[in-house]
């Protein structure tokens, strides 16, 4: 059952001040929790966005977090966004846990490939979802 943290916002309902992303927890099983992002990822959310996920991995769990990210929505990924990736990473790694992204946009793996990140520990998700993307 679906635990939404955040009901999403149509594009025509937002002001200059509403939040660009929302976060979702889409399912939980034993430690395992899939959390679904839609939205930009930027500076301006990333505070948010950090309280947020560090919030869902606070909710009670058997064994060690595993935390699966729906990125599949995701229209804009910065350096700010991704930094809070990797530092939930971190905080994940050091409880014995894991993430893993899940169907990253081409924005999403742009970025993870211009950080060279692709095929960085801890930051899993199937090969083929972390191809370089082709064009401009």
């Amino acid at each position: 059952m679906a635990e939404p943290h955040r009901q999403p916002a149509s594009a025509a309902a937002r002001s200059p001040g509403s939040p660009t992303v929302t976060i979702m927890v889409a399912g939980r099983a034993g430690a395992g929790t899939l959390v679904r992002i839609v939205g930009r990822l930027d500076a301006r959310e990333a505070p948010r966005v950090a309280r947020e996920l560090a919030a869902v991995n606070r909710l009670p769990r058997r064994g060690p977090p595993r935390l699966t990210l729906d990125l599949s929505g995701v229209s804009y990924l910065d350096d700010t966004g991704l930094e809070v990736l990797l530092q939930l990473q971190d905080r994940l790694a050091a409880q014995g846990g894991e993430l893993e992204l899940q169907s990253p946009t081409a924005a999403v793996v742009r970025l993870l490939h211009e950080a060279h990140l692709h095929g960085a520990a801890g930051l899993r998700a199937p090969a083929r979802e972390l191809r370089p993307p082709t064009g401009p």
